[in-house]
């Protein structure tokens, strides 16, 4: 499907969906980089949680989506964006939750070994006296 604007519809078809030559440029939502990225993060989530009430509105704006990690932009993207964009994904303890938690048992046994050792050290002299 070709993708075609015009300022009025001359069919029962709305304009966007009629089969035309066109091209398409990718619009971007540019900010400030002193802008805080819990602030960025906020915003880009409103426009992907409302999106379908925009469409009501402006049947384009369904082609919000998320950029591409491919930096084919030709602007360096926001860290709140990334930072929505990466809310669901879990961090490194989760997926490696069983390997964490074997690494935490080994360092108990091993200090409480040590601990032990050290305690017993000195009473194995004082049995010598």
């Amino acid at each position: 499907m070709k993708v075609s604007f015009r300022k009025a519809p001359t069919t029962a078809v709305p304009p966007y969906l009629s089969d035309e030559p066109t091209i398409s440029v990718k619009e971007l939502l540019v900010a400030s980089e002193d802008v805080p990225a819990e602030v960025i993060a906020k915003i880009t989530s409103v426009l992907f949680e409302h999106r379908r009430e925009m469409m009501d509105l402006v049947p384009l704006a369904g082609a919000i989506a998320a950029p591409e990690r491919s930096g084919e932009t030709f602007l360096p993207i926001h860290a709140g964006v990334w930072a929505f964009s990466d809310r669901d994904k879990p961090s490194f303890v989760q997926p490696n939750a069983e390997a964490v938690a074997l690494m935490i048992s080994i360092a108990i046994v091993a200090t409480s070994a040590l601990s032990a050792m050290g305690h017993a050290a000195p009473q194995a002299r004082l049995g010598r006296l």
